[in-house]
């Protein structure tokens, strides 16, 4: 005979008491035998039961029920809010959409029968129903553990890139296109090995790491001092991306940009372009980008463009090199996301000292100091292996998160496990070109509010720089493939950035109203996925520019 003891909790209207059960086994297999004694929890009544772990152990289970008790109403009440969070939207006001039936079962019938799965457990017994809650307390962690992983692996800019890159492989192999599924490392790696003289594209941003202080540094220094190039080396080969199946690579002019060789040895330059990865040619052969198309009807124009631009960098680029060349016209080509990039800029010092009237790091006539500097960044980069180079970026990512691939919400959304395991059913069913501004698109814009201040303070510093040599500038807002691809949104921040330029009095070129005017806006984006213009959007917004600058600017 063998003997055990069990100490179950129970809470009623009887008060909370101790159960002992007393089991004798035999071994003649007839089962267990059981005896119970019921010893109410109080001051007087406690002393009755010698064995003090029989307490503990009682006072444990009823705190632990109580616990449990917590949990499982929580987790019903989360699981109602979602079943009336999916009803709202899909149901009643309609304002997404399911994309297969499998939404249905997923975020209707599954929140539902887990809010009753919840809510019925409460009437468990002390034991089944602590066990639940352990197993939601171990799958909650569990899955958000696996969401903050995933979170950062695709917040990584390598990863980013490799997939990106696999899906338009996908993509263009569906629609029978060639592709070339090299990444830019293995391009630049063949490139070398058959002599030429090649390079990935650097670009400012990139170089800009943040310190503990939340400061933003270049990663680059002349002789001790801090000094942020706004190009890539002169006279190389850069290699920059491929969105469309054949990768975008130029020669490199005299101070590191996407020009034709001397063409600073014009004696008056007509345009200055200034912008981001639109404005460099992103991902299109420099004579079918719209700078170069441009340059077909104005042979004297120049391009500052680099990739990750923002404003900052945009009035440093003004500042270096514009300046100098004093152009009759500047164009300053405005993405819909470079109110984020600004957010970033605005944490480097050296950039921020461009606000200051007069201040320069003199990059025009350094220009052989830094070929010399960026070569030996990237050969050092070169030199990393892979293991390195990712550790280098969670690194990066663990300093900076404002550079995960998402927010907070999407983190409380799961949005990355389900996107992994296929459970994302459902979509916006309206564009934001055509819908109402929602009260969380207007709490954006005055969250912004101080960068709007910024933005606005930058462009009056390039307006009134340019009007000083005589010049004038012009504004050219740039539409992203979100503004069209249904079920995307656009850039919230739109109506506060064109209310900015006309109250600075500056020519608007809004390229959104071309591109909204065509029957099918999404056609211009390479595969029809979120990237850069074909050559034919490019083509629409050079078209576009040309009608709004004058003749004079010859």
């Amino acid at each position: 005979m063998a003997n055990g003891t069990m100490i179950e909790g129970k809470s009623g209207a009887e008060g909370e008491v101790i159960r002992e059960m007393v089991f004798d086994t035999y071994n003649n297999g007839n089962g267990a035998a059981a005896t119970s004694k019921e010893y109410p929890i109080n001051e007087k009544e406690l002393p009755i039961v010698n064995n003090n772990n029989v307490i503990n152990s009682a006072k444990f289970l009823i705190t632990a029920e109580r616990l449990a008790n917590i949990i499982l109403a929580l987790g019903g009440v989360v699981c109602l809010l979602a079943l009336i969070y999916f009803v709202y939207y899909y149901a009643w006001t309609r304002q997404r959409q399911f994309t297969s039936w499998a939404g249905v079962l997923l975020y209707y019938v599954t929140p539902a029968l887990m809010t009753i799965v919840f809510f019925a457990s409460l009437r468990l017994r002390a034991s089944p129903k602590i066990n639940l809650a352990l197993l939601a307390c171990s799958a909650g962690i569990g899955f958000y553990a696996v969401e903050v992983q995933l979170t950062l692996w695709f917040s990584l800019p390598s990863v980013r890139d490799n997939l990106a890159s696999r899906e338009r492989k996908q993509i263009a192999k569906t629609l029978g296109l060639e592709f070339d599924g090299r990444t830019k490392h293995q391009l630049v790696e063949d490139l070398l090995s058959r002599g030429v003289d090649a390079v990935p594209s650097i670009f400012p941003r990139g170089l800009l790491q943040k310190r503990s202080d939340g400061t933003l540094k270049s990663a680059i220094h002349l002789n001790s001092t801090e000094i942020l190039p706004l190009g890539a080396p002169a006279n190389k080969l850069i290699v920059v991306c491929n969105e469309g199946g054949r990768f975008l690579t130029y020669r490199s002019d005299e101070h590191g940009f996407n020009n034709p060789q001397t063409l600073w040895n014009h004696r008056s330059i007509d345009i200055v372009a200034l912008g981001d990865s639109f404005a460099q040619g992103w991902c299109v052969a420099p004579d079918k980008s719209f700078v170069g198309l441009i340059r077909e009807r104005y042979p004297a124009t120049v391009n500052l463009g680099e990739q990750g631009n923002g404003p900052l960098i945009e009035l440093a680029s003004m500042r270096e090199y514009g300046q100098i060349l004093k152009p009759k016209t500047v164009l300053w080509f405005y993405f819909e996301n470079d109110l984020q990039d600004l957010n970033r800029e605005r944490h480097s010092p050296l950039l921020s000292s461009y606000l200051r009237k007069g201040f320069s790091q003199d990059l025009f006539s350094r220009q052989q100091e830094i070929d010399r500097v960026l070569i030996e960044y990237i050969k050092t980069s070169r030199d990393k292996n892979a293991v390195l180079m990712k550790l280098e970026e969670i690194s990066a990512l663990v300093r900076d998160p404002s550079q995960l691939s998402t927010g907070i919400d999407n983190i409380v959304r799961l949005g990355h496990l389900r996107q992994t395991l296929g459970l994302v059913q459902g979509q916006d069913r309206t564009p934001f070109s055509d819908a109402q501004p929602s009260s969380a698109d207007n709490e954006l814009t005055r969250s912004m509010a101080p960068l709007i201040e910024l933005f606005n303070e930058i462009l009056f510093e390039a307006k009134t720089s340019v009007e000083r040599w005589g010049g004038r500038l012009y504004f050219v807002y740039l539409p992203g493939w979100h503004r069209y691809a249904a079920g995307q949104l656009g850039s919230p921040d739109r109506d506060a950035v064109m209310h900015v330029v006309a109250k600075l009095a500056l020519p608007i070129i809004d390229v959104h109203q071309v591109f909204r005017a065509q029957k099918d806006p999404v056609s211009f984006f390479p595969l029809r996925v979120n990237g850069h213009y074909t050559e034919e959007g490019h083509r629409l917004v050079a078209q576009y520019v040309l009608q709004h600058i004058p003749s004079s600017s010859k």
